[in-house]
């Protein structure tokens, strides 16, 4: 018996592929700093008593979630921070617990602690995301590349 060709399934899949294939192309990975901050990114010191350790250890916390919250979306994975912290990687007094105090040097030094961090691909996480700006710029640019003049055959050269 032969195989008999329905039409309207084949009229049917196409758009369903477009679809798919659209979907799948607004899927793209993403990279994200990671929660917690790497080993050693609060500073330590050997006369230091349990207090004022602690008190560094909440210090690094904050400055490392000002990087997660405000500096990871300004510079990419990957990209050289540069040497002066930005004016955003701050800390304010609700990231901090009441009575921490934070030293005048402090930006200073943990943003030369991040910039040695951001490097290392460990405090990074790798994430996908989906992202339908991406199909629909890829979309634009094959039709552009279709129908624009050179690119393909356009209606008005007939």
């Amino acid at each position: 018996m032969a195989y008999q060709y329905d039409r309207k399934f084949a009229l049917w899949w196409i758009p369903v592929a477009i679809l798919l294939v659209l979907a799948f192309a607004s899927i793209s990975p993403t990279r994200k700093l990671r929660g917690t901050p790497p080993t050693g990114f609060a500073d330590s010191q050997a006369g230091w008593d349990a207090r004022r350790q602690a008190s560094e250890e909440q210090v690094a916390r904050a400055y490392w979630e000002c990087a997660v919250g405000v500096v990871q979306w300004r510079f990419a994975y990957g990209a050289s921070l540069p040497e002066d912290p930005p004016p955003e990687f701050t800390l304010s007094s609700s990231n901090l617990p009441s009575g921490t105090t934070v030293s005048p040097d402090a930006r200073k030094r943990y943003w030369g602690k991040l910039r040695k961090a951001w490097a290392l691909p460990e405090v990074w996480e790798k994430s996908y995301v989906w992202n339908p700006n991406m199909s629909f710029s890829a979309f634009k640019s094959f039709l552009e590349r279709i129908f624009s003049p050179g690119g393909g055959e356009s209606v008005q050269s007939r």
